[in-house]
Parts: structure tokens; C-alpha cells; sequence
């Protein structure tokens, strides 16, 4: 008689990704699970779940960044505003973003 094949429900993988990574000494956020569930669901790819993943860091990074000199002493314009969200949606580099920065700055104090 053959044997069935063993299909683990998506819930049973994230279990199984939890326990690995915790045998490895880390914790695994519940965010990242709710994520990991919805890519062994099918709901998401995990190519896209990366670039949300991404898009968010770069959010949070922007916001970092924002308390920092030198961008602490911008002040808050429309410009400003708008080199923000591109970067936030990732349609300029960081690097861009300084550059960005740094000409509205140079407008601001001429």
C-alpha cells in the first residue's frame, strides 16, 4: 500500500519555522509570523512580503533619520514632504533622498 504524503497545514510550518529559530536562540516578532502565515497560505508571495518588509524598514529608518542631524533642523515643507514620501515608497535611493535634502537646504539658507 502506498503511503500518503505528509501536507503540513500552514499553520504547522509557521510552528515549525518558530521552533527552528528558536533552537537557534531567536525569537520570531508576531508581525513576522502573521507574515509567515499568510505567505504559507498563499495570500502573499514571499517576494512581496520582502518588499513590504522593506518599505516599512525604509519608513521607519526615514523616521530615525529625521531625529538626527542634519535632518533635525529642516524645516517641514511641502518639498520636503514630498522627497519623504518618494523615499518612503522607494522611489529614490537614500542617497537621492540626502542629494534631495541637501538642495532644499541650500535653497532655504540663499
Amino acid at each position: 500500500m502506498p503511503r500518503k504524503p505528509f501536507v503540513p497545514t500552514p499553520e504547522e510550518i509557521v510552528a515549525d519555522v518558530v521552533a527552528n529559530n528558536r533552537l537557534s536562540g531567536y525569537e520570531v516578532p508576531e508581525d513576522i509570523k502573521e507574515i509567515l502565515l499568510q505567505i504559507a497560505r498563499g495570500e502573499t508571495s514571499a517576494d512581496d512580503a520582502i518588499a513590504n518588509l522593506e518599505r516599512g524598514g525604509r519608513r521607519l529608518a526615514f523616521e530615525k533619520v529625521d531625529k538626527m542631524e542634519p535632518f533635525a533642523h529642516v524645516p517641514s515643507t511641502p518639498e520636503g514632504e514630498a522627497i519623504r514620501a518618494r523615499w518612503i515608497a522607494g522611489e529614490i535611493t537614500a542617497e537621492e533622498a540626502i542629494a534631495a535634502f541637501d538642495e532644499e537646504i541650500r535653497k532655504i539658507t540663499e
